[in-house]
């Protein structure tokens, strides 16, 4: 029985280039990509507003969310003075949690708020209860 489902994103917004450039320079293989006025679902009417550039992370019944969420600082450490150096985009974690039965526990150690500040990464969380 599915208890929760968790995604975090890493996402990289309002840059200039083209998002193969945040690519090659992080050396990192994004979940996806966007150009601004792309449209957000195939065929739809709301459309990007800025270019992107973003990682995904997916698990199911998840106990606690700082157990998840260093699995993508794991990812993003190895390249956090390329990260500093972006300069003039928004960087950002976003967590969403789908709660079906079980609520998993949000505590951010040290480690995890030191390197978001470090960065200039912004976080963001999204709850969704059944």
């Amino acid at each position: 029985m599915l208890k929760n489902e968790v995604f975090i994103h890493f996402s990289i917004q309002n840059f200039d280039k083209v998002p193969s450039y945040i690519t090659n320079y992080l050396e990192i293989q994004p979940s996806k990509t966007w150009l601004k006025n792309d449209f957000k679902i195939g065929k739809g009417s709301l459309q990007y507003k800025n270019n992107g550039w973003e990682i995904r992370l997916k698990k199911k019944n998840v106990l606690h969310i700082d157990n998840f969420l260093e699995e993508m600082i794991d990812i993003l450490s190895y390249k956090k003075i390329e990260l500093n150096k972006l300069y003039n985009v928004t960087k950002k974690i976003s967590i969403i949690v789908y709660s079906n039965n079980m609520m998993p526990s949000f505590v951010f150690n040290h480690n995890i708020i030191s390197f978001l500040y470090e960065t200039g990464i912004d976080l963001e969380q999204d709850i969704y209860c059944s």
